[in-house]
């Protein structure tokens, strides 16, 4: 790639072509701006996307960033990566063939973020399911960002959180009776009322003292 962002070299692979070899003439004097950045990122990548393979290619594909490491690089990478992901959802898969991208700790992806949030938005057309897991809601990114991830998600899974408020409120609430009786001198008067009150279907405390392994599904 490094040796193609050349003048020289893209106009021997472009020669013929009027328009392409146009383009490649105007951006002569830029060329070298562009090959310090890429110069850069390849030097940061080494040989971590090499390869002749893709997910096109597997069954199951693992990756690993090491963001607390580098995170710089790494968000570098995962915009290149989650790009990648976008272009085989959208024109290398099979239309139809069903695929599933879990982002594992969403909120380690600051430089992945806009490309993620655009495989949640625009992925299920093309058969792409798209899982994001993170520490708490905050963790999804800023007001905006958590309110296109919330508004375009199909269900939410809250496990234990000591802030569920946000998660909660998602499921709305429903109408119940409470009734009260009254008493005096510690025995019942045979007076009572009945009110109507909202109250949330999610119960927050719930949340908060949900055991390992348990978790409110909110959906639909």
């Amino acid at each position: 790639l490094l040796a193609r962002l050349d003048p020289a070299a893209l106009a021997r692979a472009w020669s013929g072509r009027t328009a392409e070899t146009n383009l490649v003439r105007g951006l002569k004097d830029r060329l070298a701006d562009v090959q310090l950045r890429v110069a850069n990122l390849i030097a940061a990548l080494g040989p971590a996307f090499d390869g002749a393979w893709s997910y096109e290619d597997c069954d199951l594909a693992v990756i690993t960033v090491p963001s607390m490491v580098a995170p710089r690089d790494a968000d570098a990478c995962l915009r290149v990566l989650l790009s990648d992901v976008g272009h085989f959802t959208m024109a290398r898969k099979q239309p139809g063939a069903p695929s599933l991208v879990v982002v594992d700790e969403f909120a380690a992806i600051a430089g992945g973020r806009r490309e993620a949030i655009d495989l949640l938005e625009r992925g299920r057309g093309a058969g792409t399911g798209v899982v994001l897991s993170a520490q708490s809601s905050v963790a999804l990114g800023d007001e905006d960002e958590r309110a296109r991830l919330l508004a375009a998600a199909s269900a939410v899974i809250a496990f234990r959180s000591p802030q569920p408020a946000e998660l909660a409120a998602l499921a709305g609430s429903e109408r119940v009776a409470e009734a009260a009786w009254q008493a005096e001198d510690g025995e019942l008067t045979g007076r009572q009322t009945i009110t109507m009150r909202a109250r949330g279907r999610v119960d927050q405390d719930a949340v908060r003292g949900a055991r390992t392994g348990e978790a409110h599904v909110i959906a639909a």
